[in-house]
């Protein structure tokens, strides 16, 4: 998934209306929501929608989405905008420690983050973490080879 791909992308409830994706849907399913995408990324499954000042970025695996991204290009998200989007996604979110600026929570299933500077939340299956993880290390590790 390209930078440009992850800045462009995010969240709802604006004006009471809510738009909220979920981890598990189908990309009929988002469509539907939706409307139809601003982007299709067929190398990294990726769909890109945008509801009124909201982008939103699902990525799927295996017919599902595993991460959805919320983008607002006004301002950050209220605390009550967030909680609707994890409740969203899941219950019994638990807060991890975060940096400045940011706030981390985990559930069973999945993680989320808020980047209040970035006006994101990012929610991903534990699954879709891992395997960002893990990319993230080898492109860190190829750009050392023949040190």
């Amino acid at each position: 998934m390209t930078m440009k791909m992850i800045t462009i992308f995010i969240t709802l409830l604006m004006l009471g209306i809510s738009a909220k994706a979920r981890i598990g849907e189908t990309p009929a399913q988002c469509v539907a929501r939706y409307g139809e995408p601003l982007s299709v990324d067929k190398e990294t499954m990726t769909l890109g929608f945008q509801k009124q000042d909201i982008f939103i970025m699902c990525v799927f695996h295996e017919g599902k989405c595993v991460e959805v991204a919320f983008k607002k290009t006004e301002a950050d998200f209220s605390k009550a905008e967030v909680e609707t989007l994890l409740n969203a996604n899941g219950s019994e979110w638990t807060s991890i420690p975060a940096g400045v600026g940011e706030t981390h929570w985990n559930n069973v299933t999945s993680v989320a983050t808020h980047k209040e500077l970035e006006s994101m939340v990012i929610i991903m299956t534990h699954a879709a973490k891992k395997h960002r993880d893990e990319a993230k290390i080898a492109a860190e590790k190829k750009k050392l080879e023949g040190f």
